[in-house]
């Protein structure tokens, strides 16, 4: 859903219907086909034995007498082959077979005509009722893949017409919504009066099925149709329906423009109203989530600091603005936290920052009271909740690619091993900086990983430097045809029984490791690296790294270390240096990531409710949703179509016992 708003903004009619076949699987009974047609193409004399069997024909094809016609139009290609009537009697005993229900006859006699005759001007005509008896018998997709040639041919406006409104009904059978109203579209335009008026009923009957993505994505080929008048309120509609009244706003009164004369004009007038009338949220009012008692209550507090603080500086910018914060204690209480949630919607907050724990249930939630909510958690999948669920918080993923970048494009690293923690953080982040690795260019040449009670590293050291590396059993599997993975790249691409040799690039084949664990185990692992001779490589790790622990641990064997990191309270950049300043002259103490990350969000959130703009709280959400690189103290923010924050991590490394920074952006070749 969220993808619907940032297509919205940006709608171009420009595309162009592509053709193409699809394999389509039957899921509607077609409807009732048209009676045969009327006779009179030919004119008939009959002045001799030729003219005056086909004339009594005729005659009985007109009294709807159609055995006897049947039989006499047999008689007649009997009897005279080459006939002058000859494809006339062919489609006519077509006709005769199709309201009969012998499709399998019909199809035949017009196959015919269609192949003996193909210049004769009854051609097409039978070609189009060929199309109606598959139509009839649910042959779908040769219909879909036939019909183009038909449409190719130089018919008439009503042909043209009827073999759009086909294809719709053939698209409407087969669920293929999208491609029903587009060709509906294409009839409706030159019809008129009643066959107009069907068709209508049929568009709008597929287009209430379509959600207001679909509708997104098809408006482009219908270009200025006027069907495209009908699809505008659709998504109109939609958009109230999802509480998003800005959007609403801006599509009818696109459709009220574009199409003034339009059916639906003065219905969404009236529906403008309607929005405008809607009761409105507390729009400067905005709800914390915070564990400000249990076991989390310690980030609770540093959470409440870094919004109080926000509060503070951003009110003293803008006085007018009466910003209101209602704290609720989540109490790190699944059901606490859903209370919570629901009297913050019945209080009328804007939105909503937090929680930290519990935060599905409280962005279900959100989602289902239709009020933005800016998680702090790491919780995976956490923004696919809903559109109106958001994350802005330092995640595996972020620091993966942060690293990665930074090694491969700063420190011009290709080569990397990676000794983890065989459990569920270490195994996290060795895929993810595997799977890094490999989209940015880099190359992974050992994997080794060791047990969470583990304190004697030597097998895996001596696996990792002698360059025979143990191969994944997964990875085995994907290695039974013999061919080299993508995942796994050794020097010389040798492979023995699951054991791969690495030739020396450069002494150890690695010029990098990457340990992804905290530090009281970190602390142990690096002083044996070094005791079997591993140097003069980059040690790399995650943000846990980034403690004190690590140095009392390791002393001078963690010296050059790498991690990420979402806060540096050190950091030379100004805003940070303000932050720090300010916070500890406020709270006696010097801030941390929560503090900071909690500070950032309400930044966002008191800039975005400020905004002349921000009257429905569906305003709020397509501004997150269109937020550019905020450029607050935990680094430059901004959301992806999931709601997920796109964050730019700081780099640190640890030199003469203290981290230093030596990049902000992990995007930058340069630190």
């Amino acid at each position: 859903m969220k993808t619907t708003y940032r297509i919205i903004s940006g709608i171009a009619l420009l595309f162009l219907l592509s053709c193409s076949s699809k394999t389509v699987v039957i899921s509607t009974p077609p409807p009732p086909l048209p009676p045969v047609e009327p006779p009179d193409i030919y004119q008939m004399e009959p002045d001799d034995e030729n003219k005056t069997l086909f004339a009594d024909a005729e005659q009985s094809f007109n009294k709807q007498a159609y055995s006897h016609a049947l039989t006499l139009y047999r008689q007649y290609l009997a009897d005279f082959p080459d006939g002058d009537k000859a494809d006339l009697a062919l489609m006519r005993m077509g006709s005769i077979h199709e309201s009969m229900g012998d499709s399998t006859k019909a199809l035949r006699r017009f196959e015919q005509l269609i192949t003996t005759y193909p210049d004769s001007p009854l051609t097409s005509k039978a070609m189009i009722r060929r199309l109606m008896v598959l139509y009839q018998k649910a042959q779908y997709q040769e219909i879909i893949d036939q019909i183009e040639i038909v449409l190719a041919r130089d018919i008439s406006t009503d042909q043209r017409i009827h073999l759009y409104d086909l294809l719709g009904n053939t698209y409407t059978a087969v669920g293929y919504l999208q491609d029903a109203i587009y060709y509906y579209a294409q009839a409706i335009e030159p019809a008129q009066g009643e066959v107009r008026e069907k068709i209508v009923v049929k568009l709008k009957e597929a287009l209430w099925q379509l959600s207001s993505d679909d509708i997104v994505i098809l408006l482009p080929r219908i270009q200025d149709n006027i069907a495209s008048g009908y699809l505008l309120f659709q998504l109109g509609k939609n958009q109230v329906n999802e509480g998003s009244y800005e959007q609403a706003i801006d599509i009818i009164g696109t459709l009220i423009r574009k199409f003034p004369e339009h059916e639906n004009v003065a219905e969404a007038q009236k529906l403008l109203e309607e929005i405008k009338n809607k009761p409105t949220y507390e729009r400067y009012t905005v709800g914390c989530l915070l564990p400000l008692s249990g076991r989390y209550q310690i980030y609770g507090q540093k959470m409440l600091n870094g919004v109080q603080l926000a509060l503070d500086q951003f009110t003293s910018q803008r006085p007018e603005l009466n910003i209101r914060l209602i704290i609720k204690d989540t109490g790190s209480d699944s059901d606490q936290t859903v209370r919570a949630v629901r009297e913050l919607a019945e209080q009328g907050t804007a939105a909503i920052i937090g929680p930290i724990a519990a935060a599905d249930a409280a962005a279900a939630e959100a989602q289902a009271a239709g009020i933005p909510i800016i998680t702090l958690t790491q919780k995976k999948d956490i923004p696919l909740i809903g559109d109106w669920v958001f994350r802005n918080f330092i995640t595996p993923q972020m620091q993966a690619q942060s690293l990665v970048s930074f090694a491969l494009n700063t420190l011009k690293v290709k080569h990397f091993a990676i000794l983890y923690p065989n459990e569920n953080y270490g195994n996290t982040f060795m895929n993810l900086f595997w799977d890094e690795l490999n989209s940015q260019g880099g190359r992974v040449v050992g994997v080794e990983a060791y047990q969470t009670d583990q304190t004697d590293f030597t097998g895996p050291i001596k696996r990792l430097k002698q360059g025979r590396h143990k191969v994944p059993e997964a990875f085995k599997k994907s290695q039974s045809d013999n061919v080299t993975s993508e995942n796994f790249t050794p020097i010389d691409d040798t492979w023995e029984s699951g054991v791969v040799t690495v030739d020396s690039i450069p002494k150890f084949g690695f010029q990098a490791i990457f340990i992804p664990d905290a530090p009281k185990k970190v602390g142990l692992i690096l002083p044996q690296l070094a005791y079997h001779d591993l140097e003069n490589i980059y040690l790399i790790g995650t943000n846990l790294w980034h403690s004190d622990a690590l140095i009392r641990m390791a002393h001078q064997y963690a010296q050059g270390a790498i991690c990420a990191e979402g806060f540096f309270a050190q950091s030379k950049l100004i805003n940070v240096q303000n932050f720090t300043r300010l916070y500890e002259a406020t709270f006696q103490t010097a801030p941390d990531f929560m503090a900071a990350i909690s500070y950032d969000t309400a930044m966002i959130l008191f800039n975005i409710i400020s905004r002349p703009t921000a009257i429905y709280r569906s305003a709020i959400k397509y501004g997150l949703m269109n937020l550019n690189a905020f450029q607050g103290v935990t680094g430059s923010t901004s959301f992806d179509d999931t709601g997920e924050a796109s964050k730019r991590l700081f780099i640190l490394q640890l030199q003469q016992n203290r981290f230093v920074e030596i990049a902000s952006d992990p995007y930058s070749s340069q630190p």
